[in-house]
């Protein structure tokens, strides 16, 4: 079997305390949040896929505030924010008003989000490293 930087990483994290696929999943996680940090974020691909997944969710939004990535996520999110108001004014279908509580519309009405691209990228790596076990 060749030994991948994954193998390692795995048979690393097997030496520390908790899970070792999930260490191994964060940090690859980790690992795509700093490479966007600082070379990503201009890629226009990648731009398109965070418009179409409506941006990073809650967690991975703040570890990247936390890593000093305020001003890539401003002009990433502004991206996101402009296509949002682009697609509501283009929006010709005008809502009909259902029965029921404002509770139960709104949650009828919330749809499923696309999954974040730090935790696809997480998700991945787990399926990689329990193929790899």
């Amino acid at each position: 079997m060749q030994k991948t930087s994954d193998y390692q990483r795995l048979l690393y994290a097997c030496t520390q305390e908790g899970c070792s696929l999930c260490r191994v999943a964060q940090e690859n996680a980790h690992r795509y949040l700093d490479a966007w940090q600082y070379d990503l974020f201009t890629d226009v691909e990648i731009r398109e896929e965070l418009r179409r997944t409506q941006g990073f969710c809650h967690d991975h939004t703040w570890q990247l505030v936390r890593m000093g990535a305020s001003l890539q996520l401003a002009q990433a999110y502004r991206d996101i924010l402009s296509d949002a108001v682009e697609q509501l004014q283009g929006s010709t279908e005008v809502p009909v008003p259902q029965s029921g509580g404002l509770f139960k519309r709104f949650f009828e009405a919330k749809r499923e989000r696309p999954q974040c691209p730090a935790c696809r990228q997480r998700e991945q790596a787990e399926i990689r490293l329990v193929n790899m076990l």
